[in-house]
């Protein structure tokens, strides 16, 4: 009985078996799992600025159970529609909540050929300085077929140039785009040597019959009545004479009825603001007034009224900021005399000058500079030829100054109602003319009456005063001039 109920189980159970094995499990419907480029798009290089071309692409759904269908261009979607970037390296492809993407390759677009359009601002060049390509604008044709004008810049990194120092005589130079050199033509001299001494630069233009070029650097004018400086409670309203210990300047400046009341006020050179001042004393001229260094000591001529004219000396060291100055002392300078042996009159020398490098004076009569050695032996004498025509007319101001190669002598009427312009006269310690110039007025300098009170030269910068009588005051200007286009080569 038990074996037949079991073997009953047995074919039941084969039955079930067969029915579900001949039906199945219901199937599970296939999802949409992803996107798929079946075929890559026809372009994948491009020129920055074209747009991305989908032409050719064939994007695919990818289903769960791997099936694959083709999705219909106007379905899909891409992001990169603007024009393209070098730093664009894919599109993002999209289909209802899935993605996928296509690399591509974008390049700069470059030149295939350039021409120059404007040439450099600057071509001329002293050797040893550097080419400057400002100002150069390139015509260029690129690889996309467009033309474009590119102006140097020295952010834009297509641009590049040999940047060594410039040798005497290159013709060219070359400034590559994209690396691809252009020509600029150029012009490369030797380097100019500065002068050294204003009166080099004025004997070289003379000798080559060239106008020197000059060049004002900087003007100050004291408005009339003001005064130029002051000190002790008083403005000194006219610079009357002017030397120099190579590194400052000393200016004898007056005031009162004659303006022979003087102090000399210690100056910077490059701004001409007063450092110090000495004593005041009085000066032996009611025109100018004689000055000169040597040796620490600033020397002038004391006097006026029915006082003989006496030199005096003031130490450099005893300038003040304050208080009275440095006192005057009487001071020893050889007697001078001429080459036959006459003395030269304290009261006829105009201005003195003393060369500390050469140790040599250089005094200037009414038309005659006669050369001392430190001691006072005479050395020679020459006749200055502008002076020669004023030496009788009292009213003509005479000045002298020198450096280690030349005398420069400067002459201008004081109250001439016929308005006659400086000159300068420039020799060389022999006295052999070197050249003659006329000083340009200072920008105070524009009626009959200005005068021209001094001439300083200290290496290569010349240094004149001008003054404008207005009544019993004085508008005074210091015209700074000659410098910065002094140049040898």
């Amino acid at each position: 009985m038990k074996f037949k109920i079991a073997a009953v189980l047995a074919t039941a159970l084969i039955f079930v078996a067969v029915v579900f094995s001949a039906c199945g499990l219901p199937e599970e419907p296939r999802k949409f799992t992803g996107l798929e480029i079946t075929e890559m798009p026809s372009k994948t290089e491009y020129i920055e600025g074209e747009t991305f071309d989908p032409a050719g692409m064939v994007v695919s759904a990818v289903y769960s159970d791997g099936t694959k269908e083709v999705i219909d261009g106007t379905q899909y979607n891409y992001d990169l529609k603007q024009p393209l970037k070098t730093t664009d390296t894919y599109v993002v492809i999209l289909y209802m909540d899935k993605m996928t993407d296509v690399k591509i390759n974008v390049r700069r677009d470059t030149a295939e050929s350039v021409v120059l359009k404007t040439p450099a601002t600057r071509v001329s060049y002293y050797e040893g300085e550097v080419f400057d390509p400002s100002g150069m604008v390139l015509t260029a044709t690129l690889i996309s077929g467009k033309t474009a004008d590119v102006a140097y810049s020295a952010d834009d990194e297509r641009f590049s140039f040999d940047k060594t120092p410039l040798a005497a005589g290159a013709e060219y130079v070359e400034v590559s785009y994209d690396g691809i050199p252009v020509r600029q033509e150029i012009e490369v001299a030797r380097a100019p040597v500065p002068y050294e001494e204003f009166g080099a630069y004025l004997a070289d233009c003379t000798a080559a019959e060239k106008t020197p070029v000059f060049s004002h650097e900087a003007v100050l004018s004291f408005a009339s009545g003001a005064g130029v400086y002051s000190a002790g409670g008083v403005s000194y309203s006219e610079i009357k004479g002017t030397a120099t210990d190579g590194e400052y300047i000393y200016a004898a400046a007056s005031y009162g009825e004659k303006t022979t009341q003087t102090r000399i006020f210690k100056l910077d050179p490059e701004t001409f603001e007063p450092l110090g001042y000495s004593a005041e004393y009085v000066a032996s001229s009611t025109v100018d007034t004689l000055v000169y260094v040597k040796d620490g000591y600033v020397y002038t001529l004391t006097g006026g009224g029915e006082a003989a004219p006496a030199f005096a000396k003031t130490a450099i060291t005893s300038f003040a900021t304050e208080g009275d100055g440095g006192a005057f002392e009487a001071a020893d300078v050889p007697a001078f005399k001429t080459g036959e042996g006459e003395a030269v009159e304290t009261s006829a020398i105009r201005d003195i000058d003393f060369n500390a490098a050469s140790r040599r004076y250089a005094v200037l009569t009414a038309s005659t500079v006669y050369v001392y050695s430190e001691d006072g032996s005479y050395v020679s004498e020459f006749t200055v030829p502008g002076n020669a025509k004023i030496n009788s007319d009292d009213l003509w101001n005479s000045h002298i100054s020198t450096t280690d190669g030349y005398v420069y002598v400067s002459y201008h009427n004081l109250y001439l109602n016929k308005h006659v312009y400086p000159v300068l006269n420039v020799y060389d310690w022999a006295g052999d003319a070197a050249a003659e110039i006329t000083i340009e007025q200072s920008a105070i300098g524009s009626g009959d009456y200005t005068k021209l009170t001094d001439v300083l030269v200290v290496g290569a910068e010349c240094y004149t005063f001008f003054d404008n009588p207005n009544g019993s005051v004085f508008e005074t200007g210091i015209s700074v001039t000659y410098t910065t286009e002094m140049q040898s080569g």
